[in-house]
């Protein structure tokens, strides 16, 4: 499977990048200027066959890591990636309540923002390969 990982890695960060944008537009059109058309289901549901395709390019990638001996112990054996998977929960959470109606906008504001900020560190701490991020330089 290993032969497969360039293909594999550039499929999952284009998909990375796809998420993201779609996030940005979605929920800057949703919290900010409180627009109804990001919650459609059309888009949702983009959005989800959009995530589960990451989630399984991730998941080809870890097993293809294993399966090398490249990562041995597991996911949390590798700090990068533990600390990653925990900013990917803190930023689905951050953006459901981003883009949820029921809540204040300056509220959904905040969310989105901080969903942004958390999705760009997990960015940094993916290219770094590195449980700091963008911090380790600091």
């Amino acid at each position: 499977m290993m032969e497969f990982y360039p293909q594999i890695k550039s499929v999952h960060v284009h998909l990375v990048m796809l998420s993201g944008l779609l996030f940005f537009i979605r929920g800057g059109a949703a919290s900010m200027l409180g627009a109804t058309w990001p919650r459609h289901a059309l888009l949702r549901y983009a959005s989800y066959s959009i995530d589960t395709c990451l989630l399984t390019s991730a998941a080809m990638l870890l097993t293809a890591l294993y399966s090398a001996g490249a990562v041995a112990g597991g996911i949390f054996a590798n700090g990068w990636l533990a600390v990653k998977m925990l900013l990917l929960v803190l930023y689905v959470l951050l953006g459901i309540f981003a883009m949820r109606a029921k809540f204040k906008r300056i509220a959904r504001v905040a969310c989105y923002v901080a969903a942004l900020l958390v999705f760009a560190f997990m960015y940094t701490v993916a290219r770094l390969h590195h449980p700091l991020g963008v911090l380790l330089y600091f």
